[in-house]
């Protein structure tokens, strides 16, 4: 099966990681800073549209914040602002929520699933913390094969919960059944359906209608200028603040995101991808910048990997030229 025959959790996955080996080798020039933030904004805008437009990428869309505050929204056609599928750009919410039942001291990071929804045997040591960072050894990714028949009909999220696991070595490995059975865990610990109880988080998200069955890891809807802000909110400038995994030359996952240090500060990115052909293609990627910029792009297609880093080199060197 090809990268572009595959649903959400491997692209998203893979191609997550391949541009966080790009990020490394992607300086910011000299000079740079003292660029008027609206040139820089439109600079990056009008590389992205270009990267769209060469890459065949059908409603390309990108919006750009900085420190939450909204700069620049463009759009390939049309005008932009309408919501957009976010697909697992949409776990940073499920993290955030969880995070804010933690505050809240509803929940604490280190209660298990034995816990928290009474489980016994295999997977109830899994601890809040392990599954927000995708290192509860869960590595057989059966939502892959599943979410084509919950957009079908044939159930949602809530299934992963009674599948069973067989957890491995509890170390990195991006696997959706992580998020879905955080979606569990709140729906116990608060007695609310998931997006009820996650609501505001993003705010003006909603659950997409032809993907609310993907819930908690990757259902949820916004426009591309509230999500760009909600993450120039969360991660601009800043190191991770709850668990996070360590990926090995200082990249992170915590939170729904990746991040790494840069200077002074942090750079943080996730890509979102539903790529099921004849059903749903969407591709979704943020890049929490250095200087407190985030920016968010969208498109109605599934680039390839090799498109993929394109794109990421696009946005640093438009981010960075004098």
């Amino acid at each position: 099966m090809s990268a572009l025959r595959m649903p959400v959790r491997i692209l998203a996955s893979l191609a997550a990681l391949l541009l966080a080996v790009l990020l490394f080798a992607a300086p910011l020039q000299v000079g740079a800073q003292q660029q008027a933030p609206q040139e820089r904004a439109e600079r990056l805008a009008t590389a992205f549209l270009a990267w769209a437009e060469a890459a065949g990428a059908p409603g390309a869309e990108i919006a750009i914040a900085r420190n939450g505050d909204r700069v620049l929204a463009r759009a390939a056609e049309g005008v932009p602002g309408a919501p957009r599928v976010l697909a697992s750009l949409g776990k940073s919410v499920t993290a955030q929520c969880v995070a804010g039942l933690v505050e809240a001291r509803r929940l604490r990071w280190d209660s298990t699933l034995g816990q928290v929804l009474g489980w016994t045997g295999p997977g109830a040591d899994i601890t809040v913390a392990s599954l927000v960072t995708q290192s509860a050894g869960l590595r057989d990714d059966r939502t892959q094969e599943a979410m084509p028949l919950w957009h079908a009909g044939g159930g949602d999220w809530r299934l992963v919960a009674g599948w069973g696991l067989r957890p491995g070595p509890a170390d990195f490995a991006y696997n959706s059944e992580n998020y879905a059975l955080l979606g569990t865990v709140i729906e116990r610990v608060t007695g609310q359906a998931y997006q009820t109880a996650c609501d505001g988080v993003l705010p003006g998200s909603t659950m997409a209608p032809g993907t609310a069955v993907y819930g908690p890891l990757g259902g949820w809807q916004a426009s591309l200028g509230d999500y760009a802000v909600f993450q120039s909110l969360l991660w601009g400038n800043r190191a991770p603040e709850g668990p996070v995994a360590e990926l090995g030359g200082d990249v992170v996952y915590g939170l729904g995101m990746y991040g790494r240090p840069s200077g002074e500060g942090w750079i943080w990115w996730h890509l979102g991808a539903l790529c099921m052909p004849g059903i749903i293609e969407a591709t979704s990627y943020a890049l929490v910048m250095r200087e407190g910029w985030s920016v968010a792009v969208a498109m109605d297609s599934c680039p390839d990997y090799d498109q993929l880093s394109a794109l990421d080199r696009t946005l640093w060197e438009a981010f960075g030229h004098e």
